[in-house]
């Protein structure tokens, strides 16, 4: 009926009857699993696992095969191995080791050997959810996109009081960017079992990407009250927060996150992200560190990590980001933005030849990213090599002809190279697109100042000043530059 919270409370009062009741054990974990507490839900099986008898081999194929499901949720590849090879050697035919084992291929790329254990399972079962869900993925993974589709539709045809099938369909549709229709579907499956956490947690992620921030949030807070022992929610509400400018908040959230579970990666990721963004970066650097050192194949920890650094710019900070840099790049070589930061890294060391190259790689992996093109520009513009700095900003504004950055820098390099009339005509057209960015009334006055035209100069100038904040430090050059841009014109 979809009464989790009820489902827990009588679990637990039959445990209090006989805590080693591996019936009562399973069932928890089974509450425990739709509730996204992977690591409860691991806990119990290897409770109930030890009260079962080793004559009872199907029972124990059966805790094997599902505490590998939680092994597989909680990304913990070897334990799920050894899980569903212990159930196959116990009970060779049973379907949820074989599909433990089936998305083990499927992770590791194997899809053929993942494709054939789900058709011999179908062969048996056809209204199987989780092997026509791993099928999907395969056949997605394979390119066939109408066959995935079609694999789950034929389960809610099957079976329409299904929630999980409806839920594998809106998954599949997510990731064909059918958004509206996967809505829609996690719609239906939370009306089958409303106190689903994952599933609500799919759905904030959902509403997200709809920059539906404030339904997001709304999610994220329902399945940290329905489940409110899931470091999970609390780290999705903690995120929100932080997204809502919310920072009281997100740090309550992921405090409460961190003390379900000290190794919660969203957690402290995004814990440190927010401390980043408010300066605390000592603080955020220690989250980063406990990230690196717990979870060590995780690519975004060494980012953020190497960012935070980079940021705090003590001696030897530099060296220590370039460090993490190159991990990032290792774990997720191709990701275009791990290349671009350890460009930028080389830049601030001074190896500029080899930032230069960098940040060349990083273009051939994301040839239509206008901000690639834009940072190696900046650092041939830093190395006077002017001309072909040019040819990146322009190809950066026919990718993105609003990157005001562009617009600015390739002014710069117009004016460096003589040409302060052709600056001006840029600099006119930049301001078309945003008469606010303060630094464009900046450079116009100075191409105009170049050419002579020194009431426009002055012009340009003190609406330069109108924008920038009070303290600037740039404030002081401009009204000197003015005031000698009037002594010029009073002669």
């Amino acid at each position: 009926a979809g009464d989790l919270e009820g489902a827990l409370a009588d679990a637990a009062v039959a445990l209090e009857r006989a805590p080693q009741d591996p019936a009562a054990l399973t069932e928890r974990a089974r509450i425990y699993a739709a509730r996204a507490e992977w690591r409860s839900a691991s806990r119990d099986l290897s409770a109930a696992l030890r009260a079962t008898p080793p004559a009872r081999a199907a029972a124990r194929a059966d805790l094997l095969a599902r505490r590998a499901w939680a092994h597989l949720a909680l990304e913990a590849l070897s334990e799920a191995e050894q899980d569903a090879e212990r159930a196959l050697e116990l009970s060779p035919r049973l379907a949820r080791a074989q599909l433990a084992r089936a998305e083990l291929h499927r992770r590791g790329g194997r899809l053929g050997e993942a494709l054939r254990l789900c058709e011999q399972v179908l062969a048996a079962a056809p209204w199987d959810v989780d092997a026509n869900a791993i099928r999907a993925r395969v056949q997605l993974a394979q390119g066939k996109r109408a066959a995935a589709l079609a694999s789950y539709q034929e389960v809610v045809e099957l079976v329409p009081a299904r929630a999980e099938a409806w839920v594998e369909l809106a998954l599949l549709e997510l990731q064909l960017e059918l958004l509206e229709r996967a809505r829609a579907h996690f719609a239906r499956a939370l009306e089958l079992v409303p106190d689903q956490t994952a599933w609500r947690l799919e759905l904030s992620r959902l509403l997200e990407r709809q920059s539906d921030l404030e339904g997001a949030f709304a999610e994220a807070v329902r399945a940290a009250e329905l489940a409110p022992r899931s470091a999970d929610a609390h780290a999705r509400v903690g995120q929100l927060a932080r997204f809502r400018d919310d920072a009281q908040r997100a740090e309550r959230a992921f405090a409460e996150a961190l003390a379900l579970d000290p190794t919660n990666k969203n957690a402290l990721l995004d814990r440190a992200t927010l401390r980043v963004d408010r300066g605390q970066l000592d603080a955020a650097l220690t989250d980063y560190r406990a990230l690196t050192e717990r979870h060590p194949r995780f690519a975004a920890a060494f980012m953020g990590q190497g960012y935070a650094l980079e940021r705090r710019g003590r001696p030897g900070d530099l060296e220590l980001a370039e460090r993490s840099y190159r991990r990032a790049r290792e774990l997720a070589p191709r990701n275009a933005l791990n290349v671009s930061n350890l460009a930028r890294v080389l830049q601030a060391r001074g190896r500029l030849d080899e930032a230069e190259r960098t940040f060349g790689e990083a273009i051939q992996l994301a040839p239509q990213r206008a901000g690639l093109r834009y940072n190696r520009g900046a650092l041939r513009s830093a190395r006077r090599q002017h001309q072909a700095a040019i040819a990146d900003y322009r190809k950066a504004l026919e990718l993105d002809p609003r990157h005001i950055h562009s617009w600015a820098n390739l002014a710069l390099a117009q004016q460096a190279l003589g040409r302060p009339a052709q600056a001006e005509a840029t600099l006119q057209h930049a301001l078309g697109i945003d008469p606010r960015a303060a630094s464009l009334w900046g450079y116009r006055g100075q191409a105009r100042a170049a050419q002579g035209k020194l009431r426009g100069a002055i012009s340009d100038y003190e609406r330069y000043m109108q924008l920038l904040p009070k303290n600037d430090p740039m404030l002081p050059r401009v009204r000197a530059e003015v005031a000698r841009l009037r002594k010029l014109l009073a002669r």
